[in-house]
C-alpha cells in the first residue's frame, strides 16, 4: 500500500508538471477562475442554447463586443458576453475571433502531433482479482513515438488476504501517427500476498510476474 502511495505523488507531480501546456482558460484546482477574454470581428455570432446546429440561437453578440471563454465540447465552445449571458458558439466562428490586442485568436486546438509531444501519461485501471477488486495506477513515459514505458502499481484487498502488485512494462506502438493503431506490450513485476486474518493458512510471500499482450489503441 505505501508503494501505491508513492506512485500517486510521482504520478501527481508529473500532471503538474506539464500542467503549463494546458490552454490559458483552464482554471486550476483551487485557484480563481481566469478565462480568455475576446472581441468579435465577425459583423456578429450566434449563441446556441446547447453544444449543437440542433439548439436554437437565442442571442447574437456584434461585432467589437468582448466574450469570455468558459470552455469547450467537441468544436462548441461555451461563451459569456458582458451582460452575463452564456451560449455556446461554433469553433469556426470563435476561430475569427480577436485577442485584446488585435491579434487573431489562437484556439489551441488539440491534434495527434500535441499529443505526441507529451512524454508522460497517467493511468487508473479498474477490475477484479480472484474475486477481489483491484484498484491499479500508473504513470508512463514515451521515450519516442513508438516506445513508451509504464510504472503501475495495484492493491485488491480480500476477505481473507491483500494482494498488492507493482509492474513495469515496454509498450511498443506501431502506428504512432493514426487514431487507431495496434500494439504490443511486455512487462514484468512482483505480486504480494500477505494474511490478515487467522481463518486461512498462514499466506506471505512475493512472486515474481511476467506478461505480454497485444491491443488496438484508439486516441
Amino acid at each position: 500500500m505505501r508503494r501505491l502511495c508513492a506512485l500517486c505523488l510521482l504520478l501527481l507531480s508529473a500532471v503538474t508538471t506539464d500542467a503549463g501546456a494546458m490552454p490559458s482558460w483552464v482554471p486550476f484546482f483551487g485557484g480563481p477562475k481566469v478565462y480568455r477574454e475576446v472581441v468579435v470581428a465577425d459583423p456578429y455570432i450566434e449563441m446556441h442554447s446547447g453544444p449543437g446546429t440542433g439548439f436554437p440561437v437565442f442571442f447574437v453578440v456584434g461585432r467589437g463586443d468582448n466574450v469570455s471563454v468558459l470552455t469547450r465540447r467537441t468544436d462548441w465552445y461555451l461563451v459569456r458576453e458582458h451582460q452575463g449571458r452564456e451560449g455556446w458558439v461554433t469553433e469556426q466562428q470563435l476561430a475569427r475571433t480577436l485577442e485584446l490586442n488585435g491579434k487573431q485568436i489562437n484556439l489551441e486546438i488539440p491534434t495527434l502531433e500535441n499529443l505526441s509531444k507529451h512524454r508522460f501519461e497517467g493511468s487508473v485501471m479498474f477490475g477484479d482479482f480472484g474475486g477481489a477488486s483491484l484498484t491499479s495506477i500508473g504513470v508512463s513515459y514515451g521515450f519516442s513515438d513508438h516506445l513508451s514505458m509504464e510504472l503501475a502499481a495495484g492493491a485488491a484487498p480480500g476477505n481473507i488476504y491483500d494482494v498488492d502488485l507493482v509492474t513495469l512494462s515496454l509498450t511498443h506502438t506501431m502506428l504512432p501517427a493514426k487514431r487507431i493503431s495496434p500494439y504490443l506490450l511486455l512487462g514484468t513485476g512482483q505480486i504480494h500476498t500477505s494474511v490478515h486474518t487467522t481463518q486461512a493458512q498462514k499466506v506471505d510471500n512475493t512472486n515474481q510476474i511476467s506478461f505480454v499482450g497485444a491491443g488496438v489503441l484508439y486516441i
